[in-house]
């Protein structure tokens, strides 16, 4: 390329960014993606108003995502960036490179079971960009090691075979909303489990072998929820620590040495009785949150958050026309309703 050719499309590329920046200025949604006439692709990342700590979060990201790019990890470009408000957008801000291709999520649901086999077998495992990382943990294997959500198993039990889900035998005769809402999903969850399992067998052998650790669960329990900000609920935390008792012996280093917490009969069955009613509450929440769309932690996808609002209001209207006008259900469905907003301090 010569000087002024490349002086030319820095000063394009400039100029895109400037035209992009006017577009970001009155938005606060993180990251957003947006073009200009001339073809050229940027993603906006701003922080959200009480994200902390501030100005160096951003700084942070933006020099992590040149180390890394520059050690051949494939991450976006960095074009530009702003630790301070003090600039015309008002807030701190990352400008990198849109990472190309299509997301899955977008077509799986549409592709046909044919279609969906040719994809998962013909997937070479390089990695073409990496985004949305910064909150990635890096643990070790005996804490790291689990399905991740999109490909959770929805059966209590696992099954120790590995025969391919099928739909019911029922499934001609059901109506097309039950097909829609119970055995498509059901058979779409039970398939994403079932070839994770697969492909952990054949190209990642030593996840599999973590996976098959018997304390693997209680132990990453344990310290997933103590790392967990306390919002009033010991039974999980309890639930944790019981768990670990008695897996203490499965776990290294622990021959002739006693469990340092433990709990006497009575208190074990007050427990259980507890838990087993918290566990019933938990999963009418959880479904809750599966029909919305959020994760246990409330988080959204920011294409997906409108359409997650319209599926929360849509719940909270049936879950109040149900109680067929009764003023104390409603009244307690109010007060202790989840979803609900919550006032945010700066």
């Amino acid at each position: 390329m010569s000087s002024s050719t490349s002086k030319l499309s820095r000063r394009s590329s400039r100029r895109a960014l400037n035209a992009a920046m006017e577009k970001w200025q009155t938005s606060q949604s993180t990251p957003r993606a947006d073009s200009t006439e001339d073809g050229f692709q940027a993603v906006a990342k701003i922080p959200y108003k009480i994200a902390l700590p501030k100005r160096h979060a951003t700084a942070s990201e933006a020099a992590t995502l040149e180390l890394l790019r520059s050690k051949g990890v494939p991450v976006p470009k960095l074009y530009s960036y702003s630790a301070s408000d003090d600039n015309p957008a008002g807030v701190e801000y990352i400008i990198m490179e849109q990472a190309g291709g299509v997301s899955i999520d977008t077509k799986w649901f549409s592709m046909s079971k044919r279609e969906r086999h040719k994809l998962a077998s013909s997937i070479t495992g390089a990695v073409s960009c990496i985004v949305d990382w910064q909150h990635t943990t890096i643990e070790p294997r005996l804490l790291a090691a689990g399905y991740p959500r999109a490909f959770e198993n929805p059966d209590i039990t696992e099954s120790f075979d590995l025969a391919e889900p099928t739909l019911p035998s029922e499934y001609d005769s059901l109506s097309i909303d039950e097909k829609a809402e119970e055995a498509d999903e059901l058979y779409r969850r039970r398939t994403l489990f079932h070839y994770y399992r697969l492909f952990n067998g054949v190209f990642n052998k030593p996840h599999l072998s973590a996976l098959r650790d018997p304390p693997l669960n209680p132990r990453k329990h344990l310290v997933d929820r103590a790392a967990r900000p306390w919002s009033g609920n010991l039974i999980t935390l309890m639930g944790a620590l019981v768990r670990m008792t008695e897996y203490w012996s499965l776990l290294p280093d622990t021959q002739g040495v006693a469990c340092p917490v433990g709990f006497g009969p009575d208190e074990l069955e007050t427990f259980r009785e507890q838990e087993e009613i918290w566990f019933a509450l938990n999963a009418v929440v959880g479904q809750w949150r599966d029909e919305i769309g959020v994760n246990e932690d409330g988080w959204v996808s920011s294409e997906g958050y409108e359409e997650a609002v319209g599926r929360e209001g849509r719940l909270r209207d049936k879950l109040v026309e149900e109680m067929e006008g009764d003023e104390v259900d409603i009244a307690l469905l109010n007060m202790g309703w989840p979803f609900s907003d919550r006032e945010e301090l700066n």
